[in-house]
């Protein structure tokens, strides 16, 4: 199996070619979930070696992408969420800040903020990847009401607020197999 994100979009540029309007938006539609359903099945199946994994993660953002451009903000936001939930491609901080980035251009930072703490919830390994989305996080706040911020501060607060979940996720559970 191919998994060329470039003839994909080779195929959605010629569906919006043809027909812009909503026949060519559901073709375009249709193009990527048709070609991410049968990557991710294969890659789940022990298949797409190398850059497959990677492959998936940019078809959902260039999919997120199109959506974007042709101004449909909801169904962007239903990709890039779907992106965030796919076991393939939800291990790659570019979706996760590919997500932040699209709430911070429309000025909801307080979405922005959520999709970085989940990223960093999702994103375990490897270490440069985590340290990608810290670096990223601490930017956007220091940008975003905490200039004094410093990487560290951030990494320890995430840290205590995590142990803290965890704690009670803990208890809970305890509390219910009583």
């Amino acid at each position: 199996m191919s998994f060329s994100v470039g003839a994909v979009e080779a195929t959605v540029s010629a569906a919006l070619a043809v027909d812009s309007g909503i026949a060519g938006v559901s073709n375009a539609r249709q193009a990527y979930e048709s070609n991410l359903f049968d990557w991710v099945d294969e890659i789940t199946e022990g298949g797409g070696e190398g850059g497959a994994r990677e492959a998936v993660a940019d078809l959902w953002l260039s999919y997120a992408k199109m959506e974007t451009e042709k101004r449909q903000f909801k169904a962007a936001t239903k990709v890039l969420e779907s992106a965030t939930a796919c076991p393939v491609a939800a291990g790659f901080p570019k979706v996760w800040l590919a997500y932040a980035a699209f709430w911070t251009a429309r000025g909801k930072a307080s979405k922005a903020e959520k999709v970085y703490h989940r990223a960093l919830g999702a994103v375990a390994a490897p270490p440069e990847a985590r340290a990608t989305l810290f670096e990223h996080y601490h930017a956007f706040l220091r940008g975003h009401g905490q200039p004094a911020l410093t990487l560290e501060e951030l990494q320890e607060r995430w840290a205590a607020s995590n142990e803290g979940t965890a704690a009670a996720s803990a208890a809970a559970t305890s509390t219910v197999a009583a």
